[in-house]
């Protein structure tokens, strides 16, 4: 991901994929990262920043499918900051909308392992996450405009 904070590029996250472990789930991230800007990731913005547990960029709840797709498995658990995760708001409710985990503590994220599919994690970039995460505010927004202004598979 390229990253903008309000209109000024700040740098790339890189991430490793898991399509060894949740093969859908990456096939469908990558698909979104590949559509054109209003069908994937390319041009949206992130609209939450929790210093605490993660941020999650929104961008619909729409799969490369239509709608949501069920979990694959929980194989993979939450280890600590830079974890790529789908956000769904209950089980076998995957869409578009994933989080990266800011949290440093494997300990404090242990509540929502077995709740989100984890497939992936920063491998680098951390720069970019450090300032993303230095955007958040009391209450969950960013407190500036963070966007993803391109995407694709390297």
């Amino acid at each position: 991901f390229d990253i903008s904070i309000n209109g000024q590029y700040v740098g790339r996250l890189v991430f490793r994929l898991r399509e060894d472990v949740v093969p859908r789930t990456v096939q469908n991230f990558m698909q979104l990262c590949t559509a054109p800007a209003g069908t994937g990731y390319r041009g949206t913005a992130f609209h939450t920043v929790e210093s605490d547990v993660s941020q999650t960029n929104s961008s619909g709840g729409r799969s490369i499918w239509g709608g949501h797709f069920p979990d694959e498995n929980h194989q993979l658990l939450f280890t600590g900051r830079g974890n790529l995760a789908m956000n769904s708001t209950s089980p076998n409710q995957n869409g578009s909308q994933f989080f990266i985990t800011l949290c440093r503590d494997p300990i404090r994220l242990a509540h929502i392992n077995r709740r989100h599919v984890v497939f992936g994690s920063v491998v680098s970039g951390w720069p970019v996450l450090d300032t993303i995460e230095a955007c958040g505010s009391a209450t969950g927004g960013p407190n500036r405009a963070i966007v993803i202004t391109n995407c694709g598979v390297l």
